[in-house]
Order: structure tokens, then C-alpha cells, then sequence
């Protein structure tokens, strides 16, 4: 996860990632500051587990580049600790 840039993001067949298995220590791990926004934007937001970004520690990640998310499509409750 370390290694894991915007290209790689753009790659990911996002309706086959297992959320469940994801979690919070490998996201703390991401570069955010290189995060595209534009690959995120791609995503299929509709598929995406909440449950699983409620596990994810919010207040380590970096709200700068979270503000370039496309914040419209993202469920403000899946936010909440």
C-alpha cells in the first residue's frame, strides 16, 4: 500500500475491491499528497462499503487532500467515527 499512486488507483477495479479487508493502518500508509483527486472521482462511489470507511482511522488521514475528493458522491455518514 505503500508503493500506491494515482496510476495504480485509476487501475483498480474498484467493484471487486474487498472493503473488509482493507483497513485504516494501510490508508495511513497511502501518500496523500500524491492522491489524484481525478482518480477518485472515477470511482465507483455507489458500490463502496461504508462500513469499512467507518473503520478507517479519519483523524490520521489528511483533510487536504480529502477536500479534493469529490465530496458530493461520498456518504457523510460513512465520515463519522
Amino acid at each position: 500500500m505503500q508503493r500506491l499512486d494515482s496510476e495504480a488507483l485509476r487501475k483498480f477495479d474498484m467493484q471487486r475491491l474487498d472493503y473488509e479487508r482493507l483497513d485504516s493502518e494501510a490508508l495511513r500508509e497511502f501518500d496523500m499528497q500524491r492522491l489524484d483527486s481525478e482518480a477518485l472521482r472515477k470511482f465507483d462511489m455507489q458500490r463502496l462499503d461504508y462500513k469499512a470507511l467507518r473503520k478507517f482511522d479519519m483523524q490520521r488521514l489528511d483533510y487536504e487532500a480529502l477536500r479534493k475528493f469529490d465530496m458530493q458522491r461520498l456518504d457523510s455518514e460513512a465520515l463519522k467515527n
